[in-house]
């Protein structure tokens, strides 16, 4: 059997990433998530985490929110005459809890998409394409 010469002749070959990730549920439900930086969840990270039911990362934008606004409210008694020497402890609170929120912005938008396909696997999600995952309680 003879091999042609030109089988492996230069092309001009592109990779071409995918934009987004079909999952099917195994009840039929489908969702594509797009891929690349989530946007909404770096604008507003508590509101995106609960539209998606990513609870834990709800919880924790939530808590970090609520932290800066501890420290609002010890700032605003302090000004009213209450509690004049935690001052710079609201200040330092303040300043912790809007870094923090920053922080859970910037993760939140870049490992949104990521953290959405992972909640989504681990309930009953596959990507589309792949072998149908079998259970192991079936026996």
């Amino acid at each position: 059997m003879k091999i042609p010469k030109d089988i492996y002749q230069t092309g001009d070959y592109q990779f071409v990433a995918p934009t987004s990730i079909h999952l099917v549920h195994r009840n039929g439900h489908h969702r594509i998530v797009p891929l690349g930086f989530c946007w909404f969840g770096c604008m507003l990270p508590t509101i995106w985490a609960m539209s998606e039911g990513l609870w834990r990362p709800f919880a924790l934008s939530l808590i970090v929110f609520l932290a800066g606004q501890a420290g609002d409210i010890m700032a605003s008694t302090c000004q009213q005459g209450m509690f004049c020497n935690s001052l710079t402890l609201a200040g330092l609170i303040r300043l912790g809890g809007a870094a923090t929120y920053l922080f859970c912005m910037a993760y939140f938008g870049l490992r949104g998409k990521d953290m959405l396909v992972a909640d989504l696997l681990q309930h009953g999600y596959f990507v589309e394409g792949t072998p149908y995952p079998v259970d192991h309680m079936q026996g």
